[in-house]
């Protein structure tokens, strides 16, 4: 004997005919349809999808669309035309319609999945569900997502993975690309030796990613020959200042304004600026998220620093302490120079830390407090409450 099944208009639940001109029952709410009844309501449906599709409206046909899109009578509606309604709804753009009758759906039927697909597709204000896969932020951290996965069936289960994939790969090579192209800016104005090294290193740190591997070979030799040439310009630089008895005479000259410049100058973290310049997303796992900070420090002393302590906080504008931690530079920093390097941290893969890895650079209020500063004549200060 030949079964059929229909679902219910009024809940979304499954009815079952065994004879066609009969009736059956609804295995949920207990409603009784023939097969004729269920009929004209999807008749009514399919005409009422194809006029509020049809491009060309007259003063009538604007009429039938507004009425389409009523939602004042949604409790009597049946349950395919409420679910029908809504896709139409959404693909109008008329978000709050859609929203009303995603409610009566939900209110229903608590279980049925799509209605929680609806919600999303409402809040992300997209059309069609294909679009979700083109969001800049991922929405598996959202409640309605997670009613989704609940009562979804594998197949609708594995198309939104895919989708909240596809905006995370994206978003990851969006990532590369910036840093990718901050580096090659950079790399346009690089001169000295440490230039190159620190380019060395960010371009390696890109992976396979484009041709950093090779840029990163090539700044490599370029940190090479520019270090050969500042070495042996030093080498130069000492011969001429040690011969004769005029360059003894400036040579002494220099070095007594040196001691005085020593004298007057204090070991003070005030005298250093640090300017946050940029963010760049760096790794996106389920665990822990990843951002490199670029720092510019300026040493406003007389006195040249080879190392660095310092602790850091992030807050959101409204002062909001989203992460901190401390962190330290070795390397040399010049006298009235400006060095610039990167700090990578790893945040918790929570709602701060989600946070900080999607906002943006000037969303963020990050500050860069100088606690130990080791100077080159091994003069060691500490300091706290100095904010930069």
């Amino acid at each position: 004997m030949v079964v059929l099944k229909e679902r219910c208009p009024n809940c979304g639940g499954t009815i079952f005919i065994s004879d066609p001109s009969g009736a059956g029952e609804c295995d949920s709410c207990g409603s009784v349809f023939s097969l004729s009844d269920l009929q004209k309501i999807k008749e009514t449906i399919a005409f009422n999808q194809a006029r509020i599709r049809e491009n060309d409206y007259g003063a009538e046909g604007s009429e039938r669309c507004e009425a389409a899109l009523d939602t004042s009578d949604t409790e009597e509606m049946p349950f395919e035309e409420l679910c029908l309604k809504t896709e139409m709804a959404l693909e109008a753009e008329q978000w709050r319609v859609a929203k009303n009758f995603v409610e009566e759906i939900v209110r229903r039927n608590p279980k049925f999945a799509k209605a929680y697909l609806y919600r999303i597709m409402i809040e992300r204000k997209v059309f069609k569900k294909e679009e979700l896969a083109k969001q800049e932020k991922p929405f598996d951290d959202s409640d309605h997502y997670r009613l989704l996965m609940r009562f979804a069936d594998v197949y609708l289960k594995s198309e939104m993975e895919q989708y909240n994939e596809t905006i995370k790969r994206n978003a990851q090579e969006r990532a590369l690309e910036k840093r990718y192209q901050s580096l090659c800016s950079k790399l346009q104005n690089a001169s000295k030796d440490w230039h190159y090294q620190d380019l060395a290193n960010g371009f390696k740190s890109l992976g396979a990613y484009k041709n950093s591997a090779r840029l990163s070979e090539e700044c490599l030799a370029k940190f090479k020959i520019a270090h050969e040439q500042a070495r042996k310009k030093a080498a130069i630089r000492s011969v001429i200042i040690i011969a004769g008895v005029v360059l003894a005479i400036i040579m002494l000259a220099f070095a007594i304004a040196g001691v005085v410049a020593a004298v007057q100058a204090p070991y003070r973290a005030e005298l250093f600026t640090a300017e946050v310049t940029d963010k760049v997303n760096v790794d996106y796992d389920d665990d822990t998220v990843s951002c490199s900070f670029e720092f510019n420090v300026r040493n406003e002393s007389r006195r040249n620093v080879r190392y660095l302590e310092a602790a850091i906080t992030i807050s959101d504008k409204e002062g909001n302490l989203l992460a901190s931690g401390n962190t330290w530079y070795r390397g040399t920093i010049a006298s009235e120079q400006t060095k610039y390097f990167d700090i990578t941290l790893d945040f918790d893969r929570d709602t701060k830390g989600v946070y900080i890895w999607n906002s943006d650079f000037s969303d963020l209020v990050v500050t860069y407090q100088i606690t130990k500063i080791e100077f080159d004549n091994g003069r060691v200060k500490e300091y706290t409450n100095n904010k930069h």
